[in-house]
């Protein structure tokens, strides 16, 4: 109920109007029934509580009579462990009319029950109508939560949960947050944990099936759009709108009416970039709305293969344990050649110049790409987990090199790390300023001796190295020190990616390669990783001479 008494620019009564504008017959698409999932949770004794409630437009008919009973995706509870909590996920379906009812219900009494039992919710709040684009290079956190976003998008009304009262205590802690979504996952395809500002909301999803459109780009830069309507819904005339925005300005915009049939926008863009509308005039409605669309005008091929038999390659070296022993390793090379362009590349005036000024962020899963992930006892990822994640960076991003970066590393460090790197001649750079670790009682190898390195300490080194090099196939590795006048002293630690074809990307160790996993810290991808690779590069220059070559690769 919203009666806090400030000026209230949109309201439960503008949801329903917009709710009973969008469902009518051929605005957007042809509706007949909301199908609702609800994310319910309980504790002993208390009443079941929204975690999240999800009602899609679909064009199926709802039954007749009574709101049925809900149906439970899940046999048995959903016990989240030492929270008391326990969760299940109910589905049912009901009349367009039964959800304006139960929007309506909520505004007069504060209670919410589209359903036949009512659920506790906190403070809902009306929130203007959104619109969801389906997905294009960059996933949109929505769209793990919403039912098929695929094509046009769709229109989200929301009841927004202002207090989070029922569900702070997820948002206090990441790790049940976690949990309950892979709790939900098996049962139903919604990724609380990637939108948890919208738990304990109620979300209204209206897809837009009225139209359909196709785009295509042209030799000269344009773009073609092709419309078509669904077989029960009249067509009308719709605008479509084409616009290029980036480094603060508008680079290219086009728009033009069409009905059914083709038209072209001219924007002078090979390869694409824009985003698109599609708005009806008549309605004074989004029909539909693209991220930013780019399109493929060329295909680079590159090759690696693996031998069989007598010509399988692979690199054997030795890593040492604690008591002396060796345990030999085994390593299968990839053999990388350059990438083949096949079709034309787009012609980019401004570059490499605008690329240089300006830096992206990646919007990709941060923990699947390791670009944010924590470890220690309290993160649950230990030693073994932070190497694998250090090796499998290489196997992504390390074809073309790798280098590590760390003022406490030694050789174990670098056998550990470095020569798990799979691609065959890849450049391989170790770059330590030979700060020995003190070891201490709580295993803290970060901790070190303030102290200039040693010749006796450099040939224990290269000792090591020798004696664990193996064969040393596919590797192209060496291992420099930072010391004297031509160093430069350094205390981050970076594994570092250089590339031919754009930027070097690079991760913040947030530790030395020797504390790995034994303590909290945090392994994240870096802001701007060509500046850390040319930072980089004029300290490796810089000791570009014999005495500072603590090991090579013959």
């Amino acid at each position: 109920m919203e009666s806090d008494g400030s000026a209230i620019v949109w309201g439960m009564a503008h949801t329903v109007q917009e709710l009973k504008k969008l469902t009518k017959n051929g605005i957007i698409g042809i509706y007949r029934s909301f199908e609702i999932t609800e994310i319910i949770g309980s504790q002993q004794g208390n009443e079941p509580v929204n975690f999240l409630t999800l009602a899609v437009a679909e064009p199926a008919v709802s039954p007749t009579g009574e709101v049925p009973e809900a149906h439970f995706l899940n046999q048995s509870r959903l016990k989240l462990s030492s929270t008391g909590w326990k969760f299940g996920i109910a589905r049912y379906r009901i009349p367009l009319q039964t959800l304006v009812d139960a929007v309506n219900h909520f505004s007069l009494t504060g209670e919410w029950k589209p359903g036949s039992d009512p659920l506790q919710v906190g403070t809902l709040k009306a929130v203007p109508s959104q619109f969801v684009p389906a997905d294009a290079f960059d996933e949109d956190p929505w769209n793990r939560v919403l039912k098929n976003n695929f094509w046009e998008g769709s229109h989200v009304l929301e009841l927004f949960d202002t207090t989070k009262q029922h569900v702070q205590f997820l948002l206090d802690d990441s790790r049940l947050l976690t949990s309950l979504a892979q709790l939900i996952n098996p049962h139903a395809p919604i990724a609380v944990d990637g939108l948890s500002d919208r738990l304990g909301n109620v979300l209204i999803q209206l897809p837009v099936t009225a139209i359909s459109s196709t785009v295509r780009g042209s030799r000269e830069g344009h773009q073609s759009f092709t419309v078509g309507w669904h077989p029960q819904v009249s067509p009308r005339p719709v605008r479509f709108t084409s616009e290029i925005y980036g480094d603060g300005i508008v680079q290219a915009y086009d728009s033009a009416m069409i009905t059914t049939g083709s038209l072209t926008l001219n924007l002078h863009s090979h390869g694409g970039g824009a985003r698109t509308h599609v708005w009806d005039d008549e309605n004074r409605v989004l029909l539909g709305a693209t991220s930013v669309t780019n399109f493929i005008t060329s295909i680079a091929l590159s090759m690696h293969g693996v031998g069989s038999g007598s010509r399988l390659h692979a690199r054997e070296f030795k890593l040492p344990h604690e008591n002396g022993d060796m345990e030999l390793q085994s390593v299968l090379l990839r053999s990388e050649e350059r990438p083949q362009i096949i079709g034309s590349t787009p012609r980019k005036e401004r570059e490499p110049w605008q690329h240089e000024r300006i830096f992206k962020k990646s919007l990709v899963a941060l923990d699947a790409r390791k670009e944010f992930v924590q470890y220690g006892p309290v993160a649950g990822r230990g030693r073994t987990d932070a190497l694998d994640d250090i090796r499998w960076l290489m196997v992504q991003h390390g074809a073309q090199g790798v280098w590590l970066w760390d003022p406490y590393l030694q050789a174990d460090d670098v056998l550990r790390t470095l020569f798990f790197c799979p691609h065959d001649g890849a450049e391989l750079r170790a770059l330590t300023a030979g700060e020995e670790p003190r070891r201490n009682n709580n295993n803290d190898g970060e901790r070190a001796n303030q102290v200039a390195p040693t010749t006796r300490w450099e040939e224990r080194q290269r000792s090591l190295l020798e004696t664990a090099k193996g064969d040393c196939r596919g590797l192209r590795l060496e291992f420099r020190i930072s010391k004297g006048h031509a160093g430069s002293p350094f205390h981050d630690r970076f594994i570092i990616f250089p590339s031919k074809y754009g930027p070097a990307i690079a991760w913040s160790l947030g530790t030395s390669i020797n504390s790995l996993g034994k303590q909290h810290h945090i392994l994240q991808k870096a802001f701007n990783g060509q500046l850390i690779a040319d930072t980089f590069g004029k300290i490796w220059e810089n000791l570009d001479a014999p005495k500072y070559v603590i090991w090579k690769t013959p």
